[in-house]
């Protein structure tokens, strides 16, 4: 296990004096040797010994390495956007990551820029200390908070989003926390003139082969990572890393493979913020933790689905059927609803045929179950397949019911996504006149994924869609 990023290391050195005393006894070239051949996880306790390598992180790590690379003709230059929690030691690895790309190629200029110049002028003179304390020497004649070189021409240049960069063009653009608060990132114009600066100064500045990196907590969908990656994405390497794994991609749609490897639920940084804390920060505020712990980012009191569209007769060729429910399974649970929704598919348009809910213990319900796969003999019943409710597919399964074992992926919300951007597009239909409708779109229209009163209606929806996208199971 990794010590926290930043507990006091008892042997801390002051390294600077070490290379300093080291090129003064004529040991300087092996000193040297080692800080350039070291990968920047091992240079950062290296250069700050009170740090630890930010192992957590290796993912970030491993691709900011790739910028001392020269793009050829035939690769790209790195693009890279950073979605991580506060609080989990990306700024301090990308400070370190400046003075390590600097210590390689000391003739190249890096751009840094934050919420405000007072903040980036902080972080980069930070920036300019790691330099030198990596052996970097300095340009006397050039050494300020805005502009800092070195005696080989390149260095760090910083200013404010909005602000100016120098009329000289940069090798790589760091763009580190862009967004101050919550009341900044809510604001149109703010994001819209933050946009205008990207495209007008950011990305005008970058030479040729240049790379750019955006790091970021997220706060909300627009924001200039969110305007990026729609508007830029085949240019973009997006790595999200949430605090607490989901299984889930860049956009929080697919189920993927956590990219620090963690299983479903771990926490990010356990040594520091465990996931029983993270769930307590959850707990007190569900939104803000989406935004700005998971990277998932929507507007608040936004609902998932939006007005409904009808149809009035389904089409008769070519159609297929899919079946979702979400079952009351204990004694405990035997005053919650158990519920099947029939849809069915027909190019690439999706109708809710019919909803069925009621109340009893799960013997009984397997009598219900039985009467729906009467209707619709070849399609199995999509069911959670995880904790208690495997043996539930178990105990169906044994009394003759077809189910589709569905393992889940990522909470509630998330999972609901896929289907309810169909719904929003027009591409799920509900019937006029149904006599199950009204509670059915009062249930859709008023879920939020967030300690909703009633959310059965909508996880069936969710499966009956997702075996549809998955599976090919047809009625005849």
């Amino acid at each position: 296990m990794t010590r926290p990023f930043a507990i006091p290391n008892p042997r801390r050195i002051d390294l600077a004096s070490v290379l300093w005393d080291a090129q003064h006894l004529g040991r300087s070239e092996k000193k040297a040797d080692t800080l350039a051949t070291l990968g920047l996880a091992d240079f950062i306790p290296m250069i700050t010994p009170s740090y630890t390598a930010p192992l957590h992180l290796f993912p970030v790590v491993r691709e900011l390495e790739k910028a001392v690379a020269q793009p050829t003709t035939t690769t790209k230059p790195l693009r890279l956007i950073i979605s991580l929690p506060p609080r989990h030691g990306k700024t301090e690895t990308v400070l370190h990551f400046i003075a390590w790309y600097l210590r390689q190629l000391s003739a190249h200029t890096i751009g840094y820029v934050s919420y405000a110049q007072t903040q980036a002028g902080s972080k980069a003179l930070k920036a300019q200390r790691y330099t030198m304390r990596a052996g970097v020497a300095p340009d006397v004649k050039m050494q300020n908070r805005a502009e800092w070189r070195t005696a080989e021409g390149g260095g760090i240049l910083s200013t404010g989003i909005g602000g100016p960069l120098t009329g000289q063009g940069v090798n790589g653009l760091i763009i580190d926390d862009p967004v101050k608060n919550r009341e900044e990132a809510n604001s149109a114009a703010v994001r819209a003139k933050q946009w205008d600066w990207f495209l007008d100064v950011a990305e005008t500045r970058l030479e040729p082969g240049g790379w750019m990196l955006v790091v970021m907590t997220r706060w909300h969908r627009d924001d200039l990572a969110g305007r990026i990656m729609a508007n830029f994405k085949d240019d973009y390497t997006v790595l999200r890393i949430p605090a607490l794994a989901d299984g889930l991609d860049a956009a929080g749609r697919e189920a993927a493979p956590d990219l620090a490897g963690r299983s479903v639920g771990a926490a990010l940084w356990s040594e520091r913020y465990n996931a029983e804390y993270l769930e307590r920060v959850k707990a007190k505020n569900p939104l803000g933790f989406y935004s700005l712990y998971q990277g998932l980012p929507r507007p608040k009191e936004e609902y998932a689905f939006g007005q409904p569209t009808y149809y009035t007769e389904l089409p008769t060729d070519g159609v297929r059927y899919g079946i979702g429910g979400d079952l009351a399974y204990t004694i405990k649970t035997h005053s919650d609803h158990s519920v099947t929704v029939v849809m069915a598919e027909c190019n690439g348009v999706f109708y809710v045929v019919n909803v069925l809910r009621w109340r009893s213990r799960l013997m009984a319900s397997i009598e219900y179950l039985r009467g729906i796969q009467e209707k619709y003999p070849f399609t199995g019943i999509t069911l959670e397949d995880n904790g208690p409710q495997t043996a539930v597919c178990d105990m169906l399964e044994e009394n003759g019911i077809y189910v589709n074992r569905l393992q889940p992926v990522g909470d509630k919300y998330t999972r609901s996504l896929p289907l309810a951007e169909a719904w929003n597009a027009g591409l799920v239909r509900v019937p006029e006149g149904a006599v199950w409708l009204d509670a059915y779109l009062e249930e859709l229209m008023s879920f939020t994924g967030i300690n909703d009163a009633a959310d059965d209606q909508v996880d069936a929806s969710v499966y009956a869609f997702r075996s549809l996208q998955t599976m090919f199971s047809f009625h005849t």
